[in-house]
């Protein structure tokens, strides 16, 4: 496999088959912040949704694309690197950072830069840049700190979705 080009365009071209997967969760996603709509008192409107389709663009199109110059070895780190920058910027340019949207701020900048790494994650499989027991050893590690920074942002982002 070492022999094996894997260019730039070779990883893009993957990139529709991990957008359809992100698509079938983004489309439960949506329905529950819908459902959560009727009662919340902050509503989650464009700039959310602009925030979570960052996240899947940057986990299942830019991360793979750009494997090689991203620093790090494992895949969830690159994607979690990425998505970081990302929600700092949209949290930058929506004004989430200020006092009245701090909690989404921080609720925003655990979950999304998660998400992008569980995304970046899913692509080991279809590199050849991993073998099976690195894509085992790189799911073990990566999967607690995901799985809680998610958890922990989504009760964030519930609190400010309640009290406003």
């Amino acid at each position: 496999m070492r022999a094996v080009n894997f260019t730039f365009w070779d990883r893009l071209v993957l990139a529709p088959m991990e957008l359809a997967i992100a698509a079938k969760v983004a489309l439960s996603v949506f329905g529950v912040l819908f459902l959560i709509n009727l009662f919340a008192q902050r509503l989650f409107g464009v700039e959310d949704f602009f925030a979570y389709i960052a996240s899947i663009l940057i986990g299942a199109v830019i991360a793979p694309a750009l494997l090689p110059v991203i620093p790090g070895r494992a895949f969830a780190f690159k994607g979690w690197l990425l998505g970081a920058i990302g929600t700092a910027s949209i949290v930058w340019i929506f004004g989430w950072f200020n006092s009245p949207y701090l909690l989404l701020g921080i609720g925003y900048m655990l979950v999304l830069p998660a998400h992008a790494a569980f995304l970046t994650m899913n692509f080991t499989g279809a590199s050849t840049y991993t073998s099976p027991s690195g894509v085992l050893r790189e799911m073990r590690i990566a999967l607690s700190p995901i799985i809680l920074a998610t958890a922990l942002g989504i009760i964030l982002l519930l609190v400010k979705a309640f009290t406003g």
